[in-house]
Formats: C-alpha cells, sequence, structure tokens
C-alpha cells in the first residue's frame, strides 16, 4: 500500500468527525474495536491488514473527539457556570496564552484553578474567555502568569443566524467554558 499513514489520518479525522456526539459507553466499545482493529492488521494478510488499520483509526478518532467533548462537559467550571450568578466573581488562574490587545481592549484566556463568590473559594478547573476594557493601562500579560480579577462568567452564546461564526460551538471546540 503507498501512503499508509496517510490513509491512516483520513481514517482517524473521519473518526473525529464522526464521534463528538458519543457517550462513555460508546468509547469503551469503539476501543475493543480498535484494538480488535490492530489484531487483524497485525495477524491479517495485507488487505485485511490496511482494513483492519482503517478500523482502528476510525474507532481511535471516535473515541478521541467523544472523549473530549466528554472531558469539557465534565469539567467543574461548566457545570458552575450553568447556574445562574448574580454578580461578579473573583476568578483566580493562569494565562493560557499572550494577551491579545486592540482597541483599547485586551482579550485573556485563563486556565482557572479557582473562583471566589460572596467570600466562599470554590476549586473550580476550567478555560475561560475574558475581555478587559478601561481607561487604565493594562499591564503585559504573558502566557504563565498568574492573574485574580473581577468578571461575570456566563456560557458562550450562539448565534442564530445561519452561516455566521457560532461563537458557542467555537468555544466548546477550543475547550472554553466561559
Amino acid at each position: 500500500m503507498e501512503r499508509p499513514l496517510l490513509w491512516l489520518a483520513l481514517a482517524f479525522a473521519a473518526g473525529c468527525g464522526a464521534g463528538p456526539g458519543l457517550g462513555a459507553p460508546e468509547c469503551c466499545v469503539l476501543l475493543a474495536l480498535a484494538a480488535a482493529g490492530v489484531s487483524l492488521a497485525w495477524f491479517a494478510r495485507a488487505g485485511l491488514a490496511a482494513a483492519g488499520l482503517a478500523v482502528a483509526g476510525v474507532a481511535v478518532g471516535a473515541a478521541a473527539a467523544a472523549g473530549e467533548r466528554l472531558g469539557h462537559e465534565r469539567a467543574g467550571l461548566v457545570a458552575w457556570i450553568a447556574e445562574p450568578r448574580p454578580g461578579p466573581v473573583l476568578v483566580s488562574a493562569r494565562l493560557a496564552e499572550d494577551a491579545l490587545s486592540s482597541d483599547g481592549r485586551s482579550l485573556l484566556v485563563l486556565d482557572v484553578d479557582g473562583v471566589t463568590e460572596d467570600g466562599v473559594v470554590h476549586e473550580l478547573d476550567g478555560r475561560v474567555r475574558v475581555a478587559v476594557g478601561g481607561e487604565a493601562p493594562l499591564p503585559e500579560a504573558l502566557e504563565g502568569d498568574r492573574v485574580r480579577l473581577w468578571t461575570t462568567l456566563r456560557e458562550p452564546a450562539g448565534n442564530a443566524t445561519p452561516g455566521a461564526r457560532d461563537a458557542s460551538r467555537e468555544a466548546r471546540r477550543e475547550g472554553v467554558a466561559a
């Protein structure tokens, strides 16, 4: 077979496209199917070996996509934000990437490790995107810097306009909870 890794990558990509809607039990079945596909590839003739690797690639891709979605949904911050909150909270986090600045605003992507609400500290993990604006100049914020800031956290809202950018889906794909 010419360029076997290309075909394996395509099978994996197809699995990634099919997997996000699956649950944990299906992931286990898919991983067992992947093991069977690899076994088939190991012990079979060339034609069946290629089919076994294709099955394994699709199964692993689908299980990986489903696992990523399940992990995002189980992050503590996602569940916490789903409940209505009355006002701003104090977020303790580390910058996941350098701050982006434009038009007098900075966009911070934070890996949260705690949220303080009404004096109660909640140890939550998850990623949030926060826009910071105002008159005061903002200090340089670089990846890895520790920050604490007051903000209102809410789920990313999608756009109902057909063909428009869907912020909710984009945030979920990037692992952003708020």
